[in-house]
């Protein structure tokens, strides 16, 4: 998956992970697909974007949605866990860059 396809359209990305359906086998398409329509269903009404991978999904988004989103999949069955993350292009150079960026102004007392 290229994250960086709607690099211009949205600026967040969380990652969701599955919880009991990495134990459903046979059935996981189907768990997946279930997850997938639940959250487009709970997301109406909003701009976004889900990607489904095996492992996890992705929402792509603007971020003034990102604390009416979190509300919304808190409450949706099949979520193990979910992290906001951010696009970046997959050299040393733009990771580096962003990194700085994201670190810049915080304070820490260990690494």
């Amino acid at each position: 998956m290229d994250i960086t396809d709607n690099r211009e359209r949205f600026n967040r990305l969380i990652m969701i992970k599955y919880g009991e359906l990495t134990t459903k086998k046979d059935n996981r398409k189907l768990f997946i697909n279930a997850l997938y329509y639940d959250l487009l269903y709970k997301l109406a009404g909003l701009d976004f974007e889900i990607t489904r991978e095996m492992a996890r999904m992705f929402i792509e988004f603007h971020e003034e949605d990102y604390e009416t989103i979190k509300e919304k999949i808190n409450h949706v069955f099949g979520i193990h866990s979910y992290s906001l993350v951010y696009k970046v292009r997959s050299t040393e150079e733009d990771i580096t860059r962003e990194l700085e960026n994201r670190i810049k102004d915080k304070e820490f007392k260990t690494f």
